[in-house]
């Protein structure tokens, strides 16, 4: 597998900030919160909840590299445009 720098950069954010992101093909959201080593996660219109281990959306969310302001994770709104995912 080849890793490119934007990966690169991407992962190296967990090791020193909170880091948001969405999934490129599901309502969902998730949160890095690097002071509880936690991640999170925000379904369209719902509360934020803790993400359970092992779960397939945060691996694919992870993948997809698709990161997001925390104002849009916040806000909930629509946060996967085409646009964004594949630049």
């Amino acid at each position: 597998m080849i890793i490119d720098a934007r990966t690169v950069n991407f992962l190296k954010k967990f090791s020193t900030e909170n880091v948001y992101f969405a999934s490129s093909f599901h309502d969902v959201y998730f949160k890095w919160d690097i002071k509880e080593r936690k991640y999170y996660q925000k379904f369209r219109g719902m509360e934020e909840t803790p993400v359970q281990k092992g779960s397939d959306l945060l691996m694919e969310a992870i993948l997809d590299r698709n990161e997001i302001t925390e104002e849009e994770y916040e806000s909930g709104s629509n946060l996967v445009s085409r646009d964004r995912i594949w630049h």
